[in-house]
């Protein structure tokens, strides 16, 4: 791991102990006992292969390692800049009287702030997530529906020309995070707009044990060889074609499991339906 950590590729470090197999093999003394040397050959060849998958997998680690170190510092460093560009945004349309062009660009920074931020919470809850940190959440009693609500007319806002409905005939309660649901919504429901067709529904339906939000879209059934990879948190896992970062439905799937509740896909004929369930409980701790 040191000389790897030196600019040394696993491919030449993975070289080296092939020729290391070649120049051992070559100066071994002729056998006496040829049974007793084919078995110690062997047991050499095994630990070689040993200590090359303890090499590649040190590696490996150390990688994703550092990778995510990264994420989270580029996360947190782009923050700044962002913000600071979205409240310039924020004090020119205060101060009123612009022209209606300027108005229009100025309103499209907003909506691309908020677009990379939520790229930029993303990463962060994805990184945090693979250095060992389990997501918080803070539960409290309230209604999903509000919630889901919230989260769709900023859907519906951001692709007015999108054919988005939304379906929630009573209040929801049960013990939710609002911050976290906002998000887990948000990504099924921009997941419907990037890769559906209209019309795209969500639906709030309450059972006496849970609650379930559903959301659904027309459109080609998804391959049954993708099902399997559509919530996977690697690139080289995704289904080929995916756009973005992918790691909405990921993202959707640690808040439902933050949750205790489960996300899970359906696809056939001309529809396709995430459904996020959430359980209800009548108390349940919080967690900071």
């Amino acid at each position: 791991l040191h000389r790897l950590s030196r600019g040394i590729s696993l491919e030449a470090v993975s070289t080296e102990y092939s020729e290391l197999r070649r120049v051992i093999l070559e100066n071994v003394p002729h056998p006496v006992n040829f049974a007793g040397w084919r078995r110690e050959l062997v047991r050499f060849d095994q630990a070689l292969d040993r200590a090359l998958a303890r090499v590649v997998r040190r590696f490996t680690e150390h990688r994703e390692l550092v990778r995510d170190k990264f994420i989270v510092i580029l996360g947190h460093d782009l923050r700044n800049p962002l913000n600071a560009a979205s409240v310039a945004a924020d004090a020119v349309l205060a101060t009123g009287g612009l022209d209606p062009r300027t108005q229009r660009r100025l309103l499209m920074v907003q909506r691309g702030h908020q677009r990379i931020a939520k790229l930029v919470d993303s990463l962060l809850e994805f990184a945090r997530y693979h250095l060992g940190t389990e997501m918080p959440v803070a539960m409290a009693m309230g209604d999903v529906g509000e919630v889901c609500l919230m989260a769709f007319e900023e859907v519906q806002q951001a692709n007015p020309e999108r054919d988005l409905s939304f379906d929630c005939p009573h209040p929801a309660c049960t013990q939710h995070d609002r911050e976290r649901l906002h998000q887990a919504v948000g990504n099924l429901l921009g997941n419907a707009v990037e890769h559906g067709c209209d019309p795209i529904c969500m639906h709030v339906v309450e059972h006496a044990d849970a609650v379930e939000i559903r959301v659904s879209n027309h459109g080609p059934p998804i391959p049954d060889s993708h099902m399997s990879r559509l919530f996977s948190s690697h690139p080289e896992q995704r289904p080929r074609g995916s756009k973005g970062l992918g790691l909405g439905l990921y993202i959707a799937l640690l808040v439902a499991n933050a949750h205790g509740g489960t996300c899970a896909v359906s696809s056939d004929g001309d529809q396709t339906t995430f459904v996020l369930r959430i359980p209800r409980r009548g108390e349940m701790s919080s967690s900071p």
